[in-house]
């Protein structure tokens, strides 16, 4: 009889064992799906992180749409404030885009580049400004940064004058109004 008393405590012992061993076994399912989990997204975020391109970035070009890196020391120089038409973005219809324009140029290139597109080359400056955003479409003139149309400004700028003066575009009061 003694013999069945401590047998029947060895089952009770083993029957209060299992279950502490089963929450904590290693092998169950719900472990095994956790760390597949974990590693799934783990190879997410080194996915995203090898792919997705950085902030600091820059366009196949080298360059941002609207300008340069910070590497420059620059000022802003104010060409004009603009009128354009435009009748290609939406046909039937006329567009008028109304926008200041500034620009940021090397400090060291601030005076020549004021004389050349202000007073030399004012009329071909705008006449550019005017013919890159009036041949814009409709896609162009609604992006809420105007990358494109920045891009288009500061290539053509420089182009008309002969010289890479612009860093960066900016545009403020940028309104497209339908007449």
């Amino acid at each position: 009889m003694a013999t069945e008393t401590q047998e029947e405590n060895q089952t009770v012992e083993a029957t209060e064992e299992t279950p502490a061993k089963k929450r904590f076994n290693l092998g169950s399912k719900k472990v095994k799906v956790l760390v597949l989990l974990v590693v799934v997204m783990g190879v997410q975020l080194a996915g995203l992180y090898l792919f997705l391109p950085s902030t600091t970035s820059v366009a196949p070009g080298g360059e941002d749409p609207g300008g340069d890196g910070d590497d420059v020391e620059t000022v802003e120089v104010t060409i004009d404030n603009f009128v354009v038409y435009n009748g290609v973005a939406a046909p039937g219809r006329r567009l008028s885009i109304n926008f200041k324009l500034t620009v940021a140029v090397s400090v060291d290139q601030e005076i020549a580049f004021d004389q050349a597109a202000n007073k030399d080359q004012k009329a071909q400056i705008r006449a550019a400004v005017g013919e890159v955003v009036g041949d814009s479409g409709l896609e162009e003139l609604n992006d809420p940064r105007h990358n494109v149309i920045l891009r288009k400004l500061k290539e053509r700028i420089n182009k008309e004058l002969g010289k890479s003066y612009v860093q960066r575009v900016f545009v403020s009061g940028f309104q497209v109004i339908e007449q």
